[in-house]
């Protein structure tokens, strides 16, 4: 016995109880961190972005830019890849790819006054009743805000999910960290909110994803014009919101504008060059010079491909 009185083999034997908690409550604090890290917003484990591009800088006005080569996964020239940034209407893109595989023929929907608080151009009528696919591709060419509004309430009815929700879910199963929608539409929330938010590096992987999946979407998006018809026989017109559209050489596999006072112009487009699929984006530009950009973005990737710069 000590001079405490307590036996010496007794005292021993509360050490190793007391490594065992200690090592135990460790053990679990680990397990606890881990997977916070792993599944949590806050820990999403982010895309490693290769930094061996070309850096664009005074080439194009917009304030991020992408050509990114969507065969080979790599990113051929970029100004502020990874900055989030409003995308306006090229959130419609995000929004068909979540609707477009849960649609089919039977699929009607029909025009509510609630889509009529929604700002829009575009000529629907209250009370249009559309053929859903019929809807959503129209909305596509022509940047309806509430035809696109309409098509996620029949979403939301036939799924009992949001096409917010959808939305959201896709893009962060792809760890695509930079993107988040507040509506499907694209339009700013209020004054100093957007409505969706993104970075021409994700745009140009969701832009891939769909001219790979579904190919049948990505090509309504590239129709000059056309003309449509809802279930009540009314007629509509529609011209592509892209005024490149019809101008260029390249074959052009997909397409979408935006433009809100918060996001500015923005333009994605996917175009084929030598076998070879590209996305190419621009974000805050402006309204008019979001084309031109384009076309110095279509210009640069030219001479780097002629020139076979080294990054």
């Amino acid at each position: 016995m000590d001079q405490n009185g307590v036996r010496q083999d007794e005292t021993r034997s509360m050490y190793p109880t007391y490594v065992i908690s200690c090592s135990a409550f460790i053990a679990v604090f680990l397990i606890v961190y881990l997977i916070a890290f792993f599944i949590t917003d806050d820990f999403v484990v982010r895309p490693h972005v290769e930094d061996s591009y070309y850096h664009i800088t005074d080439e194009v006005s917009a304030d991020a830019a992408v050509i990114y080569n969507i065969t080979g996964d790599t990113v051929v020239a970029g100004k502020n890849i990874t900055t989030p940034k409003s995308i306006a209407s090229i959130t419609k893109l995000t929004a068909a790819l979540l609707a477009y595989p849960r649609l089919d023929e039977t699929d009607i929907t029909v025009l509510d006054s609630v889509d009529f608080e929604i700002e829009a151009t575009t000529p629907l009528r209250l009370g249009d009743t559309w053929h859903t696919s019929d809807l959503l591709a129209y909305s596509l060419i022509t940047s309806s805000n509430r035809g696109i509004n309409a098509v996620g309430r029949t979403i939301e009815d036939k799924t009992g999910t949001s096409l917010v929700d959808l939305m959201n879910d896709f893009v962060r199963q792809h760890a695509l960290v930079h993107t988040h929608f507040i509506n499907p539409t694209g339009l700013d929330a209020h004054d100093t909110l957007a409505g969706s938010e993104s970075s021409v590096f994700d745009m140009a992987k969701i832009a891939g994803i769909i001219v790979n999946d579904q190919p049948e979407l990505a090509e309504q998006t590239v129709h000059e014009k056309g003309s449509f018809y809802s279930l009540d026989g009314i007629q509509y017109d529609a011209k592509n919101t892209n005024e490149l559209i019809g101008s260029l050489s390249e074959r052009i596999l997909l397409s979408k504008t935006g433009y809100t006072d918060i996001a500015g112009g923005a333009l994605i487009m996917v175009v084929e060059r030598n076998d070879t699929l590209f996305a190419l984006v621009v974000l805050d530009s402006t309204r008019t010079g979001r084309f031109e950009d384009m076309k110095k973005l279509l210009l640069l990737h030219k001479e780097i491909e002629q020139e076979k710069k080294v990054y």
